[in-house]
């Protein structure tokens, strides 16, 4: 039976930080990144695909106090160890949620 999963992660900065590890074959189906800190701040989404870091987004600019939906209807596929992160041009400076579709 299919389930949604939800991940998040706080205070992302600017080390490369894992949001979710597929532990099975799932959906990427949304991904909003919210904008803490008081100023723009550029954005790099990157999922790994057990082989070689992909970039999802890049450089992708999210103005102060406001939130960006990363995925905008398309879907990405994880298949179990895929990983998915986030980093920031700014310390400790977005929030990240990820919904996700298994089974």
């Amino acid at each position: 039976m299919s389930s949604f999963i939800t991940a998040s992660a706080t205070n992302v900065g600017t080390s490369l930080t894992t949001v979710y590890t597929a532990t099975d074959t799932c959906v990427l189906i949304g991904l909003n990144v919210a904008n803490t800190s008081s100023t723009t701040v550029p954005i790099d989404v990157v999922m790994n695909n057990g082989i070689a870091d992909v970039y999802v987004r890049k450089n992708f600019r999210i103005d102060t106090g406001s939130n960006a939906e990363v995925m905008a209807g398309n879907k990405i596929v994880l298949t179990s160890g895929n990983t998915i992160a986030v980093k920031s041009g700014v310390a400790d400076s977005v929030d990240v949620v990820l919904s996700l579709l298994s089974g």
